[in-house]
């Protein structure tokens, strides 16, 4: 890994509003290689830094990693990254945590020949979720609930404004008439109560289980819980082995999921892809 100060620089910063930055990378287009950024700090909440791989058919990879500030240890900060260049975009989400995250694709582009520098536009927004005791309250809360989530083996008490700022189909469901906001209640077909409380969990606390992150998933990507679906992928994709490789590629295969598919192969090194060819054989 070479540490890079010429290849991919720094060239403006700009305060949007009171969440969000952008930043102007010029980068280098000759320079072939994998190059990581210095680390930038977004308004003493995080650090976050890039690695550009620059290949020689000119493709252009880019990630990004991150991690919370000392001052802003108390809180849960979500970062959503939207990346401009050129013609093309890219809107990637990451959790902060105290230690620095893994690599999080944030697509490729094609290099010019005809340029020798090209620039990157890229813009970071952070959303803070509260974690005082209104919000632990009003999960734990059981009166003043006025929807149900149901599943085959049970349900689960929310509050509808919870639901609506989490999900825009459960927004527009909710503030339509439609039999489910008129009932009080949607039966959530496919999952069990346990993933259900995962959801309530992740939507009052933002927290994600240890285990059943698929059958969350799934349920991300049908009412577009956006963030949510993305910290599922990133789960799943540390959760990668030998033994589950194919199972977990034929499940993001079957429910049509491209962007765990393109995780899975990113984390994954090559000898493990052959490792659990071998595995699948052998179990013939």
């Amino acid at each position: 890994m070479q540490q890079s100060t010429d290849t991919m620089e720094l060239i403006s910063i700009e305060k949007k509003n009171l969440t969000s930055m952008k930043l102007v990378f010029s980068i280098d287009a000759l320079k072939q290689g994998t190059y990581i950024s210095h680390i930038y700090d977004i308004y003493n909440m995080i650090d976050i830094q890039f690695l550009l791989k620059q290949h020689e058919d000119d493709d252009l990879e880019y990630y990004i990693c991150a991690r919370k500030s000392e001052s802003a240890c108390a809180s849960n900060l979500k970062i959503k990254i939207q990346r401009a260049f050129e013609e093309a975009a890219h809107t990637c989400h990451l959790t902060c945590k105290v230690h620095w995250s893994q690599w999080q694709p944030m697509g490729y582009d094609l290099s010019n020949d005809s340029k020798r520098y090209l620039h990157l536009h890229c813009t970071v927004s952070i959303t803070s979720k509260r974690e005082d005791g209104v919000i632990k309250s009003l999960h734990e809360d059981e009166h003043y609930t006025d929807f149900q989530l149901s599943a085959t083996d049970g349900t689960v008490a929310v509050h509808k404004v919870l639901l609506a700022a989490n999900s825009p189909v459960f927004k527009t469901m909710l503030s339509g008439e439609w039999k489910e906001a008129t009932e009080g209640c949607l039966k959530v077909k496919g999952v069990t109560l346990r993933t259900l409380n995962h959801l309530k969990d992740y939507m009052y606390l933002g927290v994600l289980p240890n285990s059943d992150v698929c059958s969350l998933l799934l349920v991300a990507n049908c009412y577009l819980i956006d963030t949510l679906k993305q910290e599922c992928i990133i789960k799943i994709a540390q959760s990668v082995t030998p033994e589950n490789l194919h199972k977990l590629l034929e499940f993001s295969t079957h429910n049509q999921i491209p962007e765990l598919t393109y995780a899975i192969l990113e984390a994954v090194p090559k000898y493990m892809v052959k490792l659990a060819q071998k595995i699948r054989i052998s179990k013939r």
